[in-house]
């Protein structure tokens, strides 16, 4: 619903403060010809930021990259879970290397 996007800004507000990768790291497009997917990774002096979106209303199969296995879940619209992302499902992983 709207107001799970609209709680969720002030929520990235704060992480982006917490997390300078958010806006100081170097942008890497992944997954660029999927359909459904909107995947990209941030990195900046050691850190990693992974953000994964489905835009779509199926379940869409997608692996976790194993460099990513021990990252932390910074945020997540469903609880966590593997080997498929759920309709309109989105993440945020962090690691620091």
């Amino acid at each position: 619903a709207m107001g799970d996007v609209a709680m969720s800004v002030p929520v990235v507000g704060a992480l982006r403060k917490q997390y300078p990768v958010f806006v100081e790291g170097d942008f890497t497009l992944l997954e660029a010809e999927h359909p459904c997917l909107f995947v990209y990774r941030r990195t900046w002096q050691g850190k990693a930021l992974l953000v994964v979106c489905n835009f779509s209303g199926k379940d869409t199969p997608w692996q976790l990259p194993k460099e990513w296995k021990d990252g932390e879940l910074l945020l997540s619209n469903y609880p966590q879970h593997s080997g498929t992302l759920l309709p309109w499902e989105a993440k945020i992983l962090y690691l620091n290397n």
